[in-house]
């Protein structure tokens, strides 16, 4: 409950930020800012980024200008539910802590479905395809894109999400050396953060002086 309450505060200051912005863009009549449905469209957009509801703001346009107001009501009800889940199953079977087992490996699932509407690493959509074998050949990309980012998360010991540990990664730098006299340059990895040499060695791999070894 409290990650939840934590995660929800999050949105809303985002959420509100936004709309901060959104309103002085609006009635200051800034170029593509001057439409009262872009504004909604860009608001609905932002919700779903960020997996919320869209009825937690109400907007509003008088005229020519916009505001906007918190549903209190709307933002009460879903901090009452956090914390309290019903969990309904057909396993009669089932013991009760194979059923919240069962249940809380779902949120992998979930979180698969979000990476694969992500901006960045696995994107579904858009799809710029036309034929039937191009489709199948970008989904069957995805699909694999998304087993390698979940073996690459059991592999370092499920301890980060697969995004984080590529975000990480991209920040390992390296610089091209060309000493002189030498014929060819050298490369030379820098000092890997903890993360990334944890990482690093779950993957068979180490740094050690700029060089990179094989365990």
């Amino acid at each position: 409950m409290r990650k939840k309450l934590y995660d929800h505060t999050r949105k809303l200051e985002r959420l509100r930020a936004e709309l901060m912005e959104y309103r002085r863009k609006y009635n200051h009549k800034e170029r593509n800012w001057q439409s009262a449905k872009a504004v909604v469209a860009r608001y609905r957009k932002l919700c779903d980024q960020l997996y919320i509801s869209r009825k937690w703001y109400k907007l509003r346009f008088d005229k020519a200008t916009m505001s906007f107001r918190k549903d209190a009501s709307e933002i009460n009800a879903i901090e009452a539910m956090m914390g309290k889940n019903i969990v309904v199953t057909d396993n009669r079977g089932w013991t009760t802590e194979e059923i919240v087992s069962a249940s809380l490996d779902r949120c992998r699932i979930e979180q698969q479905f979000r990476v694969s509407k992500a901006s960045c690493h696995v994107q579904v959509n858009p799809m710029f395809h036309w034929t039937d074998d191009k489709i199948r050949c970008h989904l069957l990309t995805c699909v694999i894109a998304l087993a390698c980012l979940r073996l690459l998360e059991i592999k370092t010991g499920d301890k980060h999400t697969a995004k984080t540990v590529m975000e990480h990664m991209e920040n390992l730098n390296c610089v091209l050396s060309w000493q002189h006299g030498a014929k060819k340059p050298q490369t030379y990895i820098e000092d890997p953060t903890e993360l990334q040499a944890q990482v690093l060695a779950s993957l068979g791999y180490q740094i050690k002086d700029g060089w990179v070894l094989h365990l």
